[in-house]
């Protein structure tokens, strides 16, 4: 997902903002393809990311706390 969200909040113009959650958008739509489901609250996070509100770290982090019990592999 190649998001503009290094930029603050205030300086999202309208056509980077558009083009965030249209990759959000894509981003779901590829996982649903697969036959996977994205969890609303990671939907959410990931639309947050896009409108420069967290960063997509914070999204990463904010999954790992949802799945602490489940094994991933982490960087």
């Amino acid at each position: 997902m190649n998001m503009a969200v290094d930029k603050p909040l205030s300086q999202l113009n309208g056509e980077d903002l558009e083009r965030n959650l249209r990759a959000v958008d894509h981003a779901i739509a590829q996982q649903s393809l697969e036959g996977l489901t994205v969890s609303e609250s990671t939907v959410e996070d990931m639309r947050r990311a896009a409108r420069g509100e967290i960063r997509a770290d914070d999204v990463i982090a904010n999954i790992y706390a949802r799945f602490e019990h489940v094994p991933i592999l982490r960087r």
